[in-house]
């Protein structure tokens, strides 16, 4: 099995997020974020390769960013990681820039060059093809009743009348 190395670092990150999938907009929180993507805790699995346009709130919340993405992989809940996807920036717009630039300045002041530097997670988990338990698991996901978390926003806000 090979496994694909980043070759941007990530910083750790509670950024509010939103992502567009089939003209439906969903929820998301950004964990880890960086110059060649980030990672989307959501309850909404997309199949890598798929083109997804993400909201980003700024570090300061004061304002989103869009940024046109392509999903990487997508993670089952795990020990380690909440449910979500993977991202890869499709571009790199100032304001992104400036974003990634402010969250690396806290991770640095919080915990110093060094520190920070060895705190960004650099490794992804390895990409492999899904195996069949995943696949299953997958289909009974999709297959399944949606939550109100996995509910498209304007779903979950309409008022009934």
């Amino acid at each position: 099995m090979t496994s694909e190395r980043r070759q941007m670092p990530r910083y750790p990150c509670h950024l509010r997020a939103s992502l567009m999938l089939d003209g439906q907009l969903f929820e998301a929180m950004c964990t880890d974020i960086g110059p060649g993507g980030a990672y989307l805790a959501t309850g909404v699995m997309a199949a890598p390769g798929t083109r997804i346009s993400i909201a980003l709130a700024t570090p300061n919340g004061t304002s989103m960013i869009a940024v046109p993405a392509e999903v990487m992989y997508t993670v089952h809940r795990s020990a380690t990681r909440r449910t979500g996807v993977a991202v890869r920036w499709l571009e790199m717009t100032p304001a992104l820039s400036r974003a990634i630039h402010a969250i690396e300045a806290v991770a640095e002041r919080e915990l110093g060059p060094p520190l920070a530097a060895a705190q960004a997670i650099t490794s992804p988990m390895p990409a492999a093809a899904p195996s069949d338990a995943a696949s299953a698991s997958t289909a009974r996901y999709q297959a399944a009743p949606p939550r109100r978390a996995d509910m498209p926003i304007t779903q979950r806000t309409r008022k009934k009348t």
